[in-house]
């Protein structure tokens, strides 16, 4: 019985401690988007894509993806390619904006143009599957399978 009662106490404990953790992590949480907000205000590139990533992530904020615009295109603005290449993925899917696969490819040459690997991905995988891919798969159907095509 005693063992009992000695596990009851430590099992207390232990979630008081888990509790306690919980309500400092989520105060740290709060007051790091607070001082992400108030950098990325004052124009700090880094701090403005970061809450872009939060915004569009839900990460300690609700997920919002026109907000998550916002803050990515002041930071692509400014020349940072990971904010251009979001932003151009943004605008790709309509995710937070209105759909324009003309902005997007603005918006990704212009990271691509920095060296942004995944951005000139990007611009290159389209031409790569619409222009080359297309020419040999899939193949023309009475090359393909003559006696098939005939059954169908």
């Amino acid at each position: 019985m005693v063992f009992f009662r000695t596990i009851g106490r430590q099992s207390r404990r232990l979630a008081a401690l888990v509790l306690g953790l919980a309500v400092l992590w989520l105060n740290t949480a709060i007051a790091q988007q607070d001082t992400q907000e108030r950098y990325a205000l004052a124009g700090d590139v880094f701090a403005q894509h970061n809450l872009g990533m939060a915004y569009a992530e839900g990460r300690s904020v609700p997920q919002n993806y026109t907000e998550a615009a916002r803050w990515y295109r002041m930071s692509a603005r400014q020349g940072y390619p990971y904010s251009q290449y979001e932003l151009g993925y943004l605008y790709e899917t309509g995710k937070g904006i209105s759909r324009s696969p003309h902005t997007a490819t603005q918006w990704y040459r212009k990271a691509a143009e920095q060296g942004y690997a995944s951005a000139q991905y990007q611009l290159g995988y389209p031409i790569t599957v619409g222009r080359v891919f297309s020419r040999i798969w899939p193949p023309p159907p009475h090359k393909a399978m003559p006696r098939a095509n005939s059954i169908w």
